[in-house]
């Protein structure tokens, strides 16, 4: 009976964890509600958005308005300058210009980050502006044990 007794509080106690970290994780999907939504990721593989703009929209106000969303805690990240260089090369070969790229982080939960990107793209004769915003943690962790 006391083993069964340890193994329930043991379970108890990972299912709070799990809750725990479940409550921590904002729900992109309410961040920039503006845009018009034209894909959102695969929910078994990561929690990710790709929004429509018009082309007047400014990464700047949107980068601040996401700060404001994630709130206290996290923090925009430094990024390597190399490593933006490489992301506009990239692009550029595609035919599409980077408009902005920033990286949040919380050092409460290192192991989470949640990107955004801005490219500017002829789409149907127009130029709009593609958002991607994405967070490295699993939806299907989201759910919680046993769904």
């Amino acid at each position: 009976m006391k083993t069964l007794a340890t193994t329930l509080c043991a379970l108890l106690a990972v299912n709070f964890t799990v809750c725990a970290e479940i409550q921590r994780l904002p729900d992109l999907s309410k961040a920039l509600p503006e845009g018009k939504l034209i894909h959102e990721v695969d929910p078994q593989i990561m929690v990710g958005y790709r929004y429509e703009y018009p082309a007047a929209t400014d990464f700047e106000r949107l980068k601040t308005k996401l700060k404001e969303f994630l709130g206290e805690g996290w923090k925009e990240k430094e990024v390597d300058p190399r490593m933006s260089k490489a992301l506009e090369r990239v692009m550029k070969v595609q035919g599409v210009e980077l408009a902005g790229h920033a990286t949040f982080t919380n050092p409460a939960f290192p192991e989470d980050e949640i990107s955004l990107t801005m490219k500017k793209e002829l789409i149907d004769g127009k130029k709009m502006r593609i958002v991607d915003l994405s967070g490295t943690w699993y939806k299907k962790a989201e759910s919680g044990p046993g769904e």
